[in-house]
């Protein structure tokens, strides 16, 4: 059942992020938002919003408290935690909270950018940082909204389709003669450093490689893959979940041991 802004109010602690969503609204906050014993939580609060004389003000400011809670469930935080996964300190912040729903209502009054993108978490550095004939080529980058193991296994189901999709449109432009190039594609970086990325079937996969002054000797390789990230978001994942599911989610994942070696 959806959630009223009353419903939302009742499940929030009286902290700082809630002064400041209130106070963004136009609405003079109560001097203490602490609930006394034996009262309903943020009580004060509901009261000075139902008697609120500016209606569309107070239209408003409701509509926003339940669509700040949207990711309040086990997937919508998941869904958090891999948005916010290279910002340390959001991610601290997330864990701070007390609930999912607790999370939510921070994430939106505090990083809404970082709220919307959990809410339709769709990357792709194909498209979004184009390399080789990808520009060229029409697909689409399959998202799904359940944030468990099935729902990463029907994202990996969509990506094979995808996939034959652009085999068959590469194979319908390849011009006639040797398929092989023995040139480099574009020029080498005067200081000897390079930087690639592909989308791997588990996300980004990047390299970063320094050559010595010579040009010979590779004196650094900085290797980021999917494992990186994708550890951190994984505990969150298994909360709650017994042995027998711990294992498939862990296989929907395919994690590294290796790959998030730093």
């Amino acid at each position: 059942m959806k959630k009223t802004y009353v419903d939302v109010l009742q499940a929030l602690p009286p902290d700082e992020t809630l002064h400041q969503f209130l106070a963004s609204h136009g609405l003079a906050v109560p001097p203490a938002l602490d609930a006394q014993p034996h009262e309903p939580p943020n009580r004060a609060v509901i009261e000075a919003i139902m008697t609120w004389g500016d209606t569309s003000a107070r239209d408003r400011l409701t509509a926003e408290l339940v669509a700040s809670v949207a990711l309040g469930d086990a997937a919508g935080g998941q869904a958090m935690f891999e948005a916010t996964v290279n910002d340390p300190a959001v991610l601290t912040g997330l864990t701070f909270c007390q609930s999912d729903l607790h999370r939510s209502f921070w994430l939106y009054v505090r990083h809404r950018a970082l709220f919307e993108r959990a809410s339709d978490l769709d990357r792709d550095l194909r498209r979004d940082h184009g390399y080789a004939l990808y520009p060229e080529l029409e697909f689409t980058v399959p998202v799904e909204q359940g944030g468990d193991a099935h729902a990463r296994a029907c994202v990996r189901m969509a990506e094979v389709r995808q996939s034959l999709a652009l085999i068959r449109q590469t194979l319908t432009a390849i011009a006639a003669g040797p398929v092989m190039r023995a040139e480099a594609v574009e020029a080498a970086d005067p200081d000897g450093e390079g930087l690639g990325w592909v989308e791997g079937t588990r996300g980004g996969l990047l390299y970063a490689v320094h050559l010595d002054d010579a040009r010979k000797r590779l004196v650094r390789v900085k290797i980021k893959e999917p494992s990186f990230s994708n550890w951190r978001v994984f505990p969150f994942t298994v909360q709650d979940s017994n042995m027998m599911d711990y294992a498939i989610n862990e296989a929907s994942f395919g994690l590294s041991v290796a790959g998030a070696d730093r």
